[in-house]
């Protein structure tokens, strides 16, 4: 079409139809190679894009440390063989900005004396602080960040300007200043991790472009801020536009579903793992509170996630991991790092991969990266050495070292029945021929029910139970019959419940009435005060429609993994109740008593943001006094609000409203 026009451009301009002899040769070739080019479509341009690799100035002193003051007590000792006489201890080093110019600073003390018969005679000590005016840089092909100093001060020990004289002078300016340049740190090793965990983590089409993009990797701009220096990874990278996104909800398939809370489980137990890096740290009230809020609001936003009945296929792992490393970043690197080790490139390897997961947003949704099982393990491992093997196992037991973490005390003491079995009972129930499809005949099935069927027997009761443990369960089994005696029993055991948490002596004795009820409305609100049900002769716990919560008090198995005995949990109606007094009491001292303490929240926002909290996690504190603020309440808050001004006003009657009765 462009060679058509091209020709008809020709015989126009000379008047002759069909011949183009009048153009020049050259002419001729340059628009022919311009029509070439037009009808080529051009490859996608690469932008820059870049990724922080922060260095806090506590892990690089650290590094430092490791590398250049290696002497017992942290120190560097500088002796001149020549001159016996002379010599020059250097500590404490650090770095920090000061109007506005980034600062190494370090201790020194210089002995300086004259040799006589084997002795030193006449010395000379001076001790005080050596200031040096840096700018810090990176070698773009060796990764190599050195220091280039630019002016430098003494200072006394009491940090003021001093003099000295000339020949500790000569001494510092000749041997010191000399140490001091060829301090260097290797970030390729680092850069190296990273590369090596991000790769991994893009499907097989963007594979190709995910290398390039780490090719082309390169150190970029230096930054030194108050608490840290940040350099720039710069690369190429091609961005992928947004398409439109479907406004329909896709189901997603059973492996997909396997598949998806698989890779769930393994980012929850790597959370766990990296908060138990910290436990020999001494956290602060503010830092443990930051741990727990994020791990359960991250447990909580799934459990809705997977309550959906088209769960989402998008990478939720990846959006938790963003958010939550948002939250968490300031509390490991305040921590990890401070003392010299093997593992400090490891330390910044981690931060570096975690900050760049946070920012491949730019590149785009269809770049095609995800986190997975592999890529967590990796990701830990950058943490904790490469010496033991990493599995990231989703285990249930308690764990002592969590809840130590999260500020929670030690574990609630374990007794009462527990049991292996989803019901107990002396009555098998009749089955039906009917009710179990043919394992042999799977189109007769569902997927799921083929797969259960095959894997799965029916969970009979236990022959070993005694039949004073069965009684025991069964007592707290009601019905209309016995419910006015049964609910008795109940409101005591409560009031012990919360008697044993409030032991703990959090809760001002002015607010622990509101506790009381607060506990009481929510094990109304929660199971009507049920834990379990009886039915053809067996007994089962109560269990939530998305089989996540368990008992009286709905305590989530999944939300509270490794902080309560899932056993009891199910079977021990006192242990449950202890367990949510004792969540009850960590929403109530962790959030809501500072507001009312201030006069900000009235006794019964208070408990309802109580409930709240309870059934959606610490981030939903927020979100509910904004629903009271707009007038917007949702018909939970209502709900429990109800059965709050019931248990306020000892309508206890009320409760045959979901128990039935007279």
């Amino acid at each position: 079409m462009c060679l058509e026009s091209m020709t008809s451009l020709c015989n126009s301009e000379n008047g002759n139809q069909g011949s183009c002899h009048g153009w020049s040769v050259r002419l001729r070739a340059s628009v022919i190679l311009l029509c070439l080019l037009v009808a080529v479509p051009l490859i996608a341009r690469a932008d820059r894009v870049s990724f922080p690799l922060r260095i806090d100035y506590k892990l690089l002193r650290s590094l430092v440390i490791q590398s250049a003051f290696t002497s017992p007590g942290q120190i560097a000792v500088l002796e001149d063989e020549s001159d016996p006489c002379r010599k020059i201890t250097i500590s404490e080093p650090r770095f920090y900005i000061k109007n506005a110019k980034f600062q190494f600073e370090t201790r020194l003390r210089v002995t300086a004396g004259t040799e006589f018969a084997g002795k030193c005679m006449l010395p000379v000590v001076w001790e005080g602080y050596l200031v040096l005016f840096q700018m810090p840089k990176v070698d773009r092909k060796t990764w190599v960040l050195s220091f280039e100093s630019q002016d430098s001060e003494l200072l006394n020990t009491h940090h003021d300007p001093t003099k000295l004289p000339n020949v500790i002078w000569d001494i510092i300016e000749t041997q010191v200043f000399d140490y001091l340049k060829r301090i260097k740190v290797n970030l390729a090793p680092p850069v190296s991790d990273l590369k090596t965990f991000l790769l991994p983590l893009f499907d097989e089409d963007a594979a190709d472009r995910a290398q390039q993009m780490l090719d082309s990797l390169r150190p970029g701009k230096i930054e030194t801020l108050q608490e840290a220096m940040t350099l720039d990874l710069s690369a190429e990278a091609e961005k992928i536009e947004k398409g439109a996104e479907s406004t329909i909800p896709e189901t997603i398939s059973e492996k997909e579903l396997a598949s998806f809370i698989s890779t769930w489980e393994a980012w929850d137990a790597f959370l766990v793992q990296i908060f138990q890096s910290l436990s020999p740290k001494p956290l602060s009230a503010d830092e443990r509170q930051i741990i727990f809020s994020t791990l359960l609001d991250t447990r909580h936003r799934f459990v809705q996630e997977l309550s959906k009945k088209t769960a989402s296929k998008r990478d939720f792992v990846r959006e938790q991991f963003v958010t939550a490393w948002r939250q968490l970043s300031p509390v490991f690197r305040n921590h990890l790092g401070n003392e010299p080790s093997k593992a400090l490139l490891g330390y910044l390897a981690f931060f570096t991969a975690a900050d760049t997961l946070s920012g491949l947003d730019q590149l785009g949704p269809s770049f095609g990266f995800e986190i997975s099982r592999n890529g967590l393990i990796r990701l830990a491992k950058l943490l904790g050495g490469q010496g033991s093997p990493i599995e990231l196992l989703y285990q249930s037991d308690v764990d002592p070292v969590l809840r130590n973490i999260l500020g929670m005390g030690t574990p609630i003491i374990v007794a009462g029945p527990a049991f292996d079995t989803d019901s107990i009972g002396t009555e098998l129930p009749e089955i039906e021929e009917t009710i179990l499809p043919d394992p042999e005949k799977p189109e007769d099935m569902g997927i799921s029910k083929a797969f259960l069927s095959f894997f799965m027997k029916p969970c009979w009761a236990q022959d070993n139970i005694p039949d004073a443990e069965i009684a025991a369960i069964r007592q707290w089994v009601l019905s209309p019959n016995n419910l006015d005696d049964r609910l008795e029993q109940i409101k005591v055991m409560l009031k012990d419940a919360v008697d044993e948490t409030l032991k703990k002596n959090t809760i001002p004795v002015a607010y622990q009435s509101i506790f009381f009820q607060a506990v009481s409305a929510t094990g109304w609100q929660e199971s009507c005060f049920r834990q379990f049900l009886e039915k053809k002769g067996k007994i089962t716990y109560m269990l939530s429609y998305n089989n996540s919560s368990v008992g009286m008090m709905q305590v989530n198995e999944r939300v509270w993994r490794g902080l309560y005995d899932l056993k009891h949990l199910r079977w021990n109606i006192r242990y449950n109740a202890r367990a949510g007094c004792e969540i009850l009491e960590q929403y109530f001292t962790r959030y809501a008593l500072s507001k009312k303490q201030a006069g900000q929240l009235d006794s019964d926002t208070l408990a309802c943001a109580l409930y709240a909290m309870y059934s959606g996690g610490p981030g939903d504190f927020q979100k509910f006094l904004q629903r009271i603020a707009g007038g917007k309440r949702l018909l939970t808050d209502n709900l429990f609000q109800e059965k709050y001004l019931w248990v306020k006003k000892d309508q206890w009657n009320h409760i045959t409203k979901c128990l039935g009765g007279a």
